[in-house]
């Protein structure tokens, strides 16, 4: 069991995890969820997802199942889109090179993993591999204090009907561009100010228009 040195507790955390999620993928309800092993911060986590009626979720708890995981890495990384691991261990257990290979047959599809053990046991540096989205609880401690608590419970937008139109397109943007979540905040906060400013149905139209061109 992990024990949480964080200011956030562990609620917050998964709520930034669930957060970073959409902005990946749009609606996480279609989106595949693997939890291996379990500590009190990946229940959580777990227990958000279902809360958006995700319809594929599974779990390998004990101690065969997070071996055969480690095992075939490459079926599991093409067979889920979000997995979260928790791993009695203080060693690194899944390597650079291991998501790599595994990315290859997912077909540019992103893939969302959350390491909510202390310490890590996914390489950190496989953050820097494209369409991979790599989070430890460090990550997600920082993402939700930076963040302020309206966005994070999605109270953010001014027009929620745009912005409704917007979510749908988003997820494209990040793919073609390969931005990493906390681009997409930062974009969408200025989208935001920006329709704030114009509070013009025309302009919200404008620029709906110009990123679905962007994605044609």
């Amino acid at each position: 069991m992990v024990d949480f040195l964080f200011s956030s507790k562990p609620e917050q955390i998964a709520q930034s995890a669930l957060v970073i999620a959409k902005r990946i993928f749009g609606d996480v309800r279609f989106q595949k969820i693997l939890l291996v092993g379990k500590n009190e911060i990946s229940g959580t986590i777990l227990k958000n997802f279902r809360n958006e009626n995700i319809i594929s979720e599974s779990s390998l708890l004990n101690k065969k199942q997070k071996n055969n995981f480690l095992n075939n890495l490459k079926y599991y990384f093409k067979s889920f889109d979000i997995i979260i691991t928790s791993f009695k261990s203080d060693k690194i257990l899944i390597k650079k090179e291991q998501i790599i290979e595994g990315l290859k047959y997912r077909k540019q599809k992103p893939i969302f993993l959350i390491d909510s053990n202390i310490p890590g046991n996914i390489e950190l540096d496989s953050g820097s591999i494209d369409n991979c989205f790599l989070f430890d609880l460090n990550d997600l401690e920082q993402f939700n204090q930076k963040e302020s608590p309206e966005f994070l419970n999605n109270n953010l937008y001014s027009n929620d009907e745009f912005f409704d139109n917007l979510d749908k397109v988003m997820p494209e943007i990040s793919r073609l561009f390969n931005l990493k979540p906390e681009k997409m905040i930062f974009l969408e906060k200025k989208i935001n100010e920006y329709v704030k400013l114009e509070k013009s149905n025309s302009k919200e139209i404008e620029l709906y228009n110009f990123f679905k061109f962007l994605i044609k």
